[in-house]
């Protein structure tokens, strides 16, 4: 027999990732309506659960910034993330475990909102990696 409350939470994730109204956001995990807050995210193994990442949004809902663990519940990195005018993700900044600068990454839009440029920084400021995006049109 099916569970009424694991029904609702499909149906209300279902609901959820098709009405998102929050976009644009560079990392890869699913993007929340407005009004979540934060979303925690555990690893579990033998029927324990431990804490894997912690990921905060703004009242627009665009991501802030996500922390990662260890499976000892220490800080493994944080990732802050800022946008633009347009809702587009412009820069991240991922902190080690110390605090400090890892790497930055930036990116650049063309007018039609589509990603063009990423650069890598790492801590010495010097560019890890480019990349380009060419969008081909019908």
């Amino acid at each position: 027999m099916v569970n009424i409350k694991n029904m609702r939470k499909i149906f209300y994730l279902l609901l959820l990732l098709t009405f998102s109204d929050a976009y644009n956001v560079a990392a890869q995990d699913v993007v929340p309506r407005k009004g979540i807050k934060s979303v925690k995210g555990y690893n579990v193994e033998n029927k324990k659960k431990e804490l894997d990442h912690i990921t905060n949004f703004n009242q627009e809902g665009l991501k802030t910034d996500e922390t990662e663990y260890f499976s000892d519940g220490k800080i493994k990195n944080k990732t802050v993330f800022e946008y633009d005018n347009n809702r587009h993700c412009i820069k991240e900044t991922r902190y080690n475990t110390k605090g400090k600068v890892e790497k930055v990454v930036i990116f650049e839009y063309d007018t039609y909102g589509n990603k063009t440029r990423e650069n890598t920084i790492n801590a010495a400021r010097h560019t890890r990696s480019e990349k380009i995006f060419e969008y081909a049109l019908y």
